[in-house]
């Protein structure tokens, strides 16, 4: 991902996307993942902090930047 709104947009492409449908691909995997998981996801594309985390609060999705 090169930027957090890839999170929540996961389709959303950047010009360095090579392969723009792998790319979409890899992105929903690994947003699933955090989720069904709860794991930390670590970038090295994100201003400020690159630790994200998926903080789900009944039917709202919260991404958390730790």
């Amino acid at each position: 991902m090169h930027h957090p709104v890839q999170l929540a947009q996961p389709d959303w492409n950047s010009v360095f996307c090579a392969d723009p449908l792998q790319a979409r691909r890899s992105r929903a995997w690994v947003r699933d993942y955090i989720e069904k998981e709860r794991a930390l996801y670590f970038s090295s594309h994100f201003a400020d902090t690159s630790v994200v985390r998926h903080d789900a609060a009944g039917e709202e999705e919260a991404w958390a930047f730790v």
